[in-house]
């Protein structure tokens, strides 16, 4: 095939990029070790990354001027987002509980749109915002589980019995098995 640069970097990047997300979901079927199965995920995410990275200047490699701007954008991104997360769990989640998955994919409809109109695809500004939001997992399981008089075990975070993350003293024993 004689492809032009930018379809043909696109073109390998499709054939070449594992999907980490296959990969990561069907680990559980192999027997490996716990030290094994954290290579083989942070060797899987970090494909992906550089693969998403690869994509953005295979869409931006058009125009110098716009690659410029998608590059300052993203890192941006980078820079704003955990101060962002950060303001939200300090000064909004306290008082408005279980909002973290609402706010988590307002922001990633957010930068999706801002990186769909800068002329990347819109899954790359998603992509970061999961990213830089999984940083913050730790300060979600403990506002849920001290705001909500849990016990350290993560069931004010999940419920079983009705799936909208409230936590009630008697749907306690539903969640345990999980943790």
């Amino acid at each position: 095939l004689k492809l032009p640069f930018q379809e043909s970097l696109i073109l390998s990047l499709g054939i070449l990029t594992p999907s980490a997300g296959f990969i990561i979901n069907s680990l559980h079927s192999y027997q490996v070790g716990n030290d094994q199965e954290y290579w083989i995920k942070s060797k899987a995410i970090s494909k992906e990354v550089i693969s998403i990275v690869f994509l953005l200047v295979a869409l931006q490699s058009h125009d110098i001027k716009s690659l410029s701007y998608s590059i300052i954008f993203f890192v941006g991104l980078f820079l704003i987002l955990p101060m962002i997360f950060k303001l939200f769990f300090r000064f909004v989640s306290p008082y408005a509980p279980n909002s973290e998955v609402t706010f988590l994919v307002a922001i990633s409809l957010i930068s999706g749109v801002i990186s769909k109109e800068m002329g990347a695809y819109y899954l790359v500004g998603a992509f970061i915002v999961g990213l830089i939001g999984s940083r913050f997992k730790s300060e979600v399981a403990q506002n849920n589980t001290c705001d909500n008089g849990g016990d350290g075990l993560g069931e004010g975070f999940v419920n079983v019995n009705n799936g909208i993350g409230e936590s009630h003293n008697e749907n306690r024993h539903s969640v345990h098995f999980l943790v």
